[in-house]
């Protein structure tokens, strides 16, 4: 993220020697909670709004793939771990990366609304790992219930 409020923007910076080597399209002024690369590297995930977005890191303009709070490619690129802050608690569904029905990933972990706010992200193995914050950090691993 580069800038301040409307001049904000999603730039993609080199690592080698910090310039900036394109600002995406249709980024500026968004409040970007979450930010995401798929594992080839080939498009961005944000959230904006409690909305999913995907812009490709080469050209193009953000296409909105549904609603959620968060957002996590899986390791493999073709779905993404979107979760839903509810007043219920915290709920995680698998989303493909072309959009579509967002479908339930069951887990046992009791009472989610205990947990606060989560950042999500699929591991290899089928696993999510899942951070808490503000209050107390904490970090799970578990495997969704198949």
């Amino acid at each position: 993220m580069i800038g301040r409020g409307a001049n904000q923007t999603v730039a993609i910076v080199s690592t080698k020697n910090g310039q900036i080597v394109r600002r995406l399209k249709g980024t500026a002024g968004r409040a970007i909670a979450g930010l995401a690369a798929s594992p080839d590297g080939k498009t961005l995930y944000f959230v904006d709004s409690q909305s999913i977005w995907s812009i490709p890191t080469s050209d193009g303009e953000p296409r909105r793939l549904g609603p959620g709070d968060g957002v996590a490619p899986s390791p493999d690129g073709q779905y993404l771990v979107v979760q839903y802050n509810e007043a219920e608690g915290i709920r995680l569904a698998k989303l493909r990366v072309t959009g579509g029905e967002p479908e339930p990933i069951m887990l046992n972990l009791g009472d989610l609304r205990l947990w606060g706010r989560l950042t999500p992200n699929a591991v290899g193995d089928g696993r999510i790992v899942a951070a808490r914050f503000p209050m107390r950090s904490a970090l799970w691993r578990f495997r969704p219930e198949e």
